[in-house]
C-alpha cells in the first residue's frame, strides 16, 4: 500500500510536519523523515497496532489497521535539534 513521507522541518526552534495533518486510508503507513532522532507518540488512539515510534534519521509505522476506526488521530511529534526537545501536534485523518 501507499507510503506517505513526511518531512520534519525545524526553524526558529519550531518545529513543523509537512504536511500537518495528512489523510490515510486502511493499509497505509507513514514515514516521517528528520536529520536526527524522531519519537512519535499517538497516546492512546492510534490507526497502528502500536502507539509509539521512535527512530534515528526517519520512523516508518505499520500499516493503519484494516479495523482502524474513521476520525482525526492527534500525536505528539519529538525531535531534538542538538540543544533541545521540539515538539509538534500533528493530525492523521482516517476517512
Amino acid at each position: 500500500m501507499p507510503q506517505v513521507v513526511i518531512p520534519i522541518v525545524v526553524e526558529n526552534k519550531q518545529v513543523g510536519c509537512c504536511p500537518d495533518i495528512v489523510l490515510l486510508k486502511r493499509g497505509d503507513t507513514i514515514k516521517w523523515t528528520y536529520k536526527g532522532p524522531i519519537a512519535v507518540d499517538f497516546g492512546v488512539t492510534t490507526p497502528f497496532d502500536e502507539v509509539r515510534f521512535n527512530g534515528n534519521g526517519h520512523v516508518v509505522t505499520p500499516e493503519v489497521r484494516a479495523d482502524a476506526a474513521s476520525g482525526t488521530y492527534k500525536y505528539t511529534v519529538a525531535v531534538h535539534d542538538g540543544t533541545d526537545v521540539l515538539i509538534a501536534d500533528p493530525q492523521v485523518i482516517i476517512p
